[in-house]
């Protein structure tokens, strides 16, 4: 199901609800009881099916423009994209590491390698399709020490925190200007 918001019955959910459902990542938590219409059905995070869903942006950007009839000069390559992930896991596994793996031990990386391998490719489907420097992609990599999903300690927040301070001050604060000027424009 995707939560599109021109559709009446969305606009009743609280916003809590569709966070919650949102983040409802499956291995992690539990999926969340949505009732839609009297209907309850379960929800899991998006990022099963889009974990970058800038690809699913510009899809509804192009049918919206094309519903309203928009002047078709107004195409894809003015859109201007801005997508901003959640960091990236960065846990190299070698070809000797899998030599003896069974199902159990690779549950957890194919579980990585299916969200960022999903996202990366997104990302390199949005390069190509927009127009040059009009895509602005917001990804730092996480230590592996810090990329846990379910730790959500004070420790492990705080390391977030300074994992994203380090990324916009060496790479996210000149790209964010350069989008802002951008969207000035």
């Amino acid at each position: 199901m995707v939560l599109k918001n021109d559709r009446p019955v969305y606009l009743r959910l609280p916003i809590w609800e569709v966070c919650k459902a949102s983040s409802s990542a499956p291995v992690y938590f539990p999926a969340h009881p949505l009732t839609l219409d009297g209907q309850t059905i379960p929800v899991i995070d998006g990022g099963v099916v889009a974990n970058n869903p800038t690809a699913c942006a510009i899809a509804e950007a192009v049918r919206i423009n094309q519903a309203r009839a928009i002047d078709s000069r107004a195409g894809i390559d003015q859109f201007l994209v801005a997508s901003f992930g959640t960091g990236e896991t960065v846990r190299p596994i070698t070809a000797k590491q899998t030599q003896e793996w069974g199902a159990l031990e690779w549950a957890l990386p194919l579980i990585d390698v299916l969200f960022d391998g999903s996202a990366d490719a997104t990302d390199y489907i949005a390069q190509y399709l927009l127009a040059a420097g009009n895509y602005f992609r917001f990804q730092t990599p996480l230590d592996t020490a810090y990329d846990d999903l379910d730790n959500a300690d004070a420790t492990n927040l705080n390391a977030l925190v300074g994992v994203a301070e380090t990324y916009l001050r060496q790479t996210g604060e000149a790209r964010l200007n350069d989008l802002a000027i951008r969207l000035k424009s």
